[in-house]
């Protein structure tokens, strides 16, 4: 289930498209409107599916939004079952299949990615690549990662926490509820990157905005496409990256343990887990 901060980031994206005020919900009376817009934007079907979730959630016990609130669930149940069945089978949609890269290609990306650097947002952008492509790609759960020396008391976010063995602390992810507080060793080759990136970042998020402040998970998500737009000329996002990764892999004929491994490493689901020891 997608998180308070979620739900408020999804709201003033739509907000700010729509140009409606802040902490407005009015406009998502108009339902036609919102949802010609979200249909019509660059987001994939994860993140579609993400924003009708903090609509629904934002307005479903609110009467006079009622009518509003079943159409945004309509999209949402159908974005749900098409994300969901695209898993089951492991196969991919016509848009997808229309964005695919073999993970082979994506890695050719990240070494153009390398090459281009020459400013702290180029930079930021190989950071981004290489957090999903030097060990097995989570979802968006780096868009408001902060950095910390030592690991909280009680963590309420997601950190890196830089001490004399860093790690990623994943505690707000869409699987919590199944995993728990999840702590990710980092490979040295990344460990590299983030140190050299650190070195011009904001002094406690690991990604920002140009002007500042924490990028977000949709705002990520949507970055991820830009970039590989520019090097490669095609929209691949976040689901994607994590699509081709596992097919990558799917030569490889894992143990379940190791396949269950990479579910928690991914943040999938159980189920997802029981498809991983199908490929």
């Amino acid at each position: 289930m997608a998180t308070l901060r979620s739900y408020t980031r999804s709201l003033n994206i739509l907000r700010k498209a729509l140009d409606a005020q802040d902490d407005d919900l009015t406009f998502l009376k108009d339902y036609e409107m919102v949802i010609n817009w979200i249909e019509g934007s660059k987001y994939a079907l994860n993140s579609k599916k993400t924003i009708y979730i903090a609509v629904v959630a934002s307005i479903k016990s609110i009467d006079e939004y009622a009518e509003a609130c079943l159409k945004y669930r309509e999209k949402m149940d159908s974005l749900n079952k098409a994300v969901q069945t695209g898993y089951e089978a492991q196969t991919l949609s016509v848009s997808e299949t229309a964005k695919w890269l073999p993970w082979s290609e994506i890695l050719k990306v990240v070494e153009t990615a390398r090459l281009a650097i020459e400013d702290c947002w180029s930079l930021q952008e190989y950071l981004i690549l290489a957090l999903y492509t030097m060990i097995p790609p989570v979802r968006l759960d780096y868009g408001s990662m902060m950095i910390v020396p030592v690991e909280p008391a009680k963590p309420v976010g997601n950190y890196l926490v830089l001490d004399s063995h860093p790690y990623f602390l994943f505690a707000d992810y869409k699987t919590f509820s199944t995993y728990g507080i999840l702590r990710n060793p980092i490979p040295p080759a990344l460990l590299k990157v983030i140190k050299e990136w650190i070195e011009f970042s904001d002094e406690y998020l690991l990604i920002s905005k140009t002007e500042g402040g924490p990028l977000g998970d949709v705002a990520l998500g949507q970055l991820i496409i830009s970039i590989f737009q520019k090097h490669c000329k095609k929209n691949i996002g976040v689901s994607i990256l994590r699509h081709s990764y596992i097919s990558y892999l799917r030569a490889k004929e894992m143990p379940v343990r190791q396949s269950d491994k990479l579910a928690k490493q991914m943040m999938h689901s159980p189920k997802m887990s029981m498809i991983y020891r199908k490929l």
